[in-house]
């Protein structure tokens, strides 16, 4: 399967993979529940658009091939380990709300980077390995981040 970028193009796939899951739906690999699931993505897309603030993991000059790497070379990425912590705490947060709010309001946040997205592709927010990105980078961020959650849960 190709790569399908979170924007305008594609936001009607997303949003079908993204109801496609349910709160039941089981992981195959990795110690995420759909719940933590649904609010890990949404927070990635928080950062993206700099609603939350996230650390910088990475040197430039380390982030930046890392993350040619993992969003432009490696077709799929590992598989998680049950037991080990989220690098990135602040995109991994407690939910606040039933299953459906939360997956609702992860759709409504994709929506609204792909608007903000293709209103200034050229505006930049942290990431936590790559650095300093555009929205038109995280779009393909977004893209792979999301498939690999995708091939997770078996919605892909």
């Amino acid at each position: 399967m190709s790569l399908r970028k979170l924007d305008h193009e594609n936001l009607a796939y997303h949003r079908g993979r993204l109801l496609a899951l349910e709160e039941d739906t089981r992981a195959r690999w990795g110690g995420m529940d759909a719940m933590a699931m649904v609010c890990h993505l949404r927070a990635s897309v928080e950062a993206s658009l700099g609603e939350i603030e996230v650390p910088r993991l990475m040197p430039p000059l380390l982030g930046k091939p890392l993350g040619f790497l993992f969003f432009h070379v490696l077709p799929r990425w590992p598989k998680g380990k049950r037991g080990t912590k989220p690098t990135v705490p602040e995109m991994h947060p407690a939910p606040t709300f039933s299953f459906r709010e939360e997956r609702q309001r992860l759709l409504a946040a994709a929506e609204g980077f792909v608007a903000r997205a293709a209103s200034d592709p050229h505006e930049r927010f942290l990431h936590p390995v790559v650095g300093m990105t555009t929205l038109s980078g995280w779009s393909r961020i977004h893209g792979v981040h999301f498939r690999h959650h995708y091939r997770q849960f078996a919605i892909e």
